[in-house]
């Protein structure tokens, strides 16, 4: 039985125990580090389709300056897995950043 089915099962059943709550999917270090991106976190929310947190962290930049810290949430999809990760690629290596 997949992870998807176990959740909406228990669920059902009223035995859940991880319906809703983030789950560590993969982290991206900040790359390279001392460059201007940040670390960032993506985790899975199953309910019971799958939606994903964006979780960047604060750091500095290249020359010393704080970059603010964000969090994006997506709706469901394989296609927003795909952007959730393509996002934290992204914000970890510098190319993205929110103010």
């Amino acid at each position: 039985m997949d992870t998807q089915t176990k959740i909406l099962k228990a669920f059902i059943e009223g035995t859940d125990s991880e319906y809703g709550k983030d789950r560590p999917l993969m982290h991206f270090p900040k790359n390279p580090p001392d460059g201007d991106g940040q670390s960032v976190d993506v985790y899975v929310i199953s309910m019971p389709a799958n939606c994903y947190k964006i979780v960047a962290r604060e750091d500095k930049n290249s020359v010393g300056e704080p970059v603010k810290g964000f969090t994006l949430s997506t709706g469901s999809g394989s296609e927003m897995k795909v952007l959730a990760l393509a996002i934290a690629k992204a914000a970890s290596e510098g190319m993205i950043g929110i103010d």
